[in-house]
């Protein structure tokens, strides 16, 4: 497994997807209207919720990954015995 590490922290990560997915219209919105304030904040507004999205897209792929093989993992046939 790719993560086999992370997967003691699975829902920590859930948890921040969440959090960050639940923010995120508030700080698009905080985000349009200080660059209507001030156009030279349009750019770096702009980076920072790429990053946002990257990092939402970066928890949740942990998360999905980490749960996917604890399922695939438990559902293997065990080796027989002859």
């Amino acid at each position: 497994m790719k993560y086999a590490g992370l997967k003691k922290y699975r829902w920590l990560f859930f948890a921040l997807a969440a959090i960050g997915i639940i923010q995120t219209p508030f700080a698009i919105l905080s985000a349009i209207s200080e660059a209507r304030a001030d156009h030279r904040l349009i750019l770096p507004l702009l980076l920072a919720l790429t990053i946002r999205f990257a990092m939402l897209g970066f928890f949740s792929k942990i998360w999905w990954d980490t749960r996917s093989s604890s399922e695939t993992s438990s559902n293997l046939p065990s080796p027989t015995k002859q």
